[in-house]
């Protein structure tokens, strides 16, 4: 199971973790790292990741907790001044994220139509292609063939792992431009359950 930086953060600080999923995310981790002691690298990504392996690993002293505890009642206070409702602005950004996609597949799939471009479609095919390739090789070498794949370094399997994981995912890329993707409107059917149910 993946660890959910969110879920942990939001025990001791719940505006923060809330943050942590919308446009507002960049604050938090900037809060996050100050509180936690944690040299700014500058990049979100990165600071995110230094967060994650100090409450990962269970580093975190109560001087840690107390500061992170302090800097989610300001920006709760500072939320509350202003009207901010995190889960209203939260549910737009992604709402915006989706049309986003959905926008550029469209577009994507108009300059394809226009200039008669194979190439889109050949990528695809052997995007997924490649996916399938490796899953069943994968498959019938550690049920076929047992020993032989014991003898497969760490390297190895490390890279073998990292390409699967590439081809599996631009194969889902590849599927959503083909056949289209639900993720927009489980997003907006989200969004609208979230405006329809919270309160005013």
């Amino acid at each position: 199971m993946s660890f959910n930086l969110k879920s942990a953060i939001g025990a001791i600080a719940p505006t923060l973790a809330t943050m942590l999923g919308g446009p507002l995310a960049g604050a938090a981790v900037g809060a996050l790292t100050n509180a936690f002691g944690l040299k700014a690298t500058g990049d979100q990504n990165s600071d995110l990741d230094q967060i994650t392996k100090v409450v990962q690993d269970g580093k975190m002293t109560p001087e840690m907790i107390a500061s992170v505890r302090a800097a989610d009642q300001k920006h709760a206070e500072i939320i509350g001044q202003q009207g901010i409702d995190l889960q209203k602005l939260n549910a737009a950004h992604e709402e915006s994220l989706a049309s986003t996609e959905a926008a550029d597949r469209a577009s994507a799939r108009h300059r394809e139509e226009v200039i008669k471009d194979a190439t889109p479609a050949r990528l695809a095919y052997l995007i997924i292609v490649g996916f399938f390739v490796i899953a069943i090789t994968e498959i019938i070498g550690m049920t076929i063939y047992p020993e032989k794949v014991a003898l497969i370094s760490q390297p190895a399997w490390l890279l073998i792992g990292t390409i699967f994981g590439y081809l599996a995912n631009e194969s889902k890329q590849a599927a959503a431009y083909y056949f289209g993707d639900t993720a927009g409107n489980k997003s907006k059917d989200a969004t609208i359950d979230k405006a329809l149910n919270s309160p005013d």
